[in-house]
């Protein structure tokens, strides 16, 4: 059963920036791929259903692009590989696995490598949202599949590349519109109350280190101050509060995406942390097939 999975993620992935006569030879394609997978699942009953990347130069998290391949015969070459098993349907786990250490090893997964997977259209390019227990991790735009067509090898008969492109520059787009808009009106209001505010004196938090990857390190010359209020170089100005806007990893509803800041007093008395919500903003992005970008739609405050 978990094999139907994966080939339900190659046929809807669909064509990649393709015209009519390229549309109609993607779709010979995935019937062939159907048909492959098919005789693959009849021939190795008991190996696991996954996509694998070379993670020998340590650099998954760091690489725009990453290319995926499907052949079980791949991996067996590489040292160092983070790979995409397909657990259930829609649903990966990131492995992170050393094949030359003997017996070859696996790091223990967290809840945060357990990832759901969503696939969307958008003008005729396929996007990959995968999102773990904290939201949004990464946005993926699909480049390429290509049939390798390695038909000698039992182990390499579905041998497949996926070749995917990070979506890095609009979600770093939408976190620096959401803190802007945050401050500006933080400002406006504080100066109708006759005090001024820097910039320079707001206090960021977020929860996900992907959220981290994608945040500005400055605003309008302004350089945004990060803070791990766990750290205990914050306990002792903590004891006496402050106040921090936590920025959440985005959501999508819909057409739309969403980039929530909530505003918390924070204290820390008798070794636990108390945060209080002192409200909350809502930036809203929606997708347009005239700019072919998201674009922003409103700050609720």
């Amino acid at each position: 059963m978990k094999y139907k999975y994966l080939l339900l993620i190659l046929l809807v992935l669909g064509t990649i920036n393709a015209q009519n006569k390229k549309e109609k030879e993607n779709v010979n394609k995935y019937i062939l791929a159907e048909k492959v997978l098919a005789k693959s699942i009849d021939s190795l009953l008991n190996t696991t259903n996954s996509w694998h990347f070379d993670n020998s130069n340590n650099d998954y998290f760091k690489k725009d692009t990453i290319v995926l391949n499907s052949a079980r015969c791949y991996y067996k070459t590489l040292c160092q590989k983070i790979s995409w098993t397909f657990y259930e349907n829609k649903k990966i786990r990131l492995d992170k696995v050393s094949e030359c250490t003997e017996p070859p090893t696996r790091e223990i997964s967290k809840k945060q490598d357990f990832i759901r997977l969503e696939i969307k259209k958008i003008r005729a390019i396929n996007y990959l949202y995968l999102y773990n227990t904290n939201g949004l991790f990464d946005t993926f735009k699909v480049l390429s599949l290509k049939n390798n067509k390695t038909l000698l090898d039992k182990e390499c008969t579905f041998d497949y590349t996926l070749t995917l492109v990070r979506d890095i520059s609009s979600q770093k787009r939408m976190y620096y519109t959401a803190i802007k808009n945050r401050i500006d009106f933080e400002k406006e209001k504080l100066e109708k109350e006759g005090s001024m505010l820097d910039i320079d004196e707001f206090l960021f938090m977020y929860s996900s280190a992907r959220t981290g990857d994608h945040l500005p390190e400055h605003i309008e010359g302004h350089k945004i101050k990060y803070i791990n209020v766990y750290h205990k170089s914050y306990k002792k100005i903590l004891r006496r509060g402050i106040q921090v806007v936590s920025i959440r990893p985005v959501k999508i509803k819909g057409n739309k995406v969403i980039v929530d800041l909530i505003d918390f007093d924070i204290n820390y008395k008798k070794k636990n942390y108390e945060f209080e919500n002192r409200g909350e903003s809502k930036t809203i992005f929606e997708y347009s097939c005239i700019t072919n970008r998201w674009e922003f739609i409103e700050t609720k405050h």
